[in-house]
């Protein structure tokens, strides 16, 4: 009996045991709930996703792919970005498009800071909105106004410091966001698996992801 336990059953255990600790605290899997072509993504993909990839000690660098959950509404699909800005770069709004753009290629143009943890930040009728959603996250009682005034506990701030350092993530030219580092996953490590109409896809195994 101690013969079968040793042979048989305790390297099971064993390798039972390394798998769990290993989906626990180094590697997990998430689904793909839609295509990134430029990552090579297609719907039903299956990610694996090294969970040890980002810290505070080691945190994301331009260029990084980052997985990520929303951080004003976790209940939604897990997203798939790519770092383009980092704690303390100024981003530009165009009035124009109305869009946020990393040079500033207009005179109307309006610098958007990225958070950084502790530094104070100028508040305009350009840049309240964007930080009054961010602020939700670190404070109870955060008011945005439509002139571009931004209150907290009551009070209208002209200056404001984040508890917090943010990343500005984009998926494409017009889908982007600033991002808390907790609410990183991890970083894509490669397909393990696609599906396709709920069958196997075995030429979607262990693809690596550029």
């Amino acid at each position: 009996m101690k013969t079968v336990f040793r042979v048989y059953i305790l390297p099971v255990v064993v390798a039972a045991t390394l798998l769990l600790l290993v989906r626990s605290f180094v590697l997990t899997q998430y689904a793909s709930d839609g295509a990134l072509v430029e990552w090579g993504i297609l719907p039903e993909d299956r990610i694996l996703v090294n969970k040890l990839a980002y810290s505070s000690n080691r945190p994301p660098q331009r260029g990084n792919k980052i997985v990520f959950e929303h951080p004003l509404m976790p209940d939604r699909p897990i997203c798939f970005a790519t770092c383009t800005a980092l704690p303390g770069d100024t981003l530009w709004y165009d009035p124009t498009s109305e869009k946020i753009i990393a040079t500033k290629s207009t005179l109307k143009a309006h610098p958007i800071v990225v958070p950084a943890k502790g530094i104070d930040i100028d508040i305009t009728p350009y840049n309240a909105r964007i930080y009054w959603h961010l602020l939700r996250l670190e404070r109870t009682f955060v008011t945005y106004r439509e002139n571009g005034e931004l209150l907290i506990d009551g009070r209208k701030v002209k200056t404001v410091a984040f508890l917090n350092d943010y990343y500005w993530l984009a998926t494409n030219a017009t889908t982007y966001g600033m991002v808390p580092l907790h609410s990183m996953l991890g970083a894509p490590f490669c397909v393990s698996y696609g599906m396709k109409d709920g069958t196997l896809r075995l030429d979607r195994l262990f693809l690596t992801i550029e």
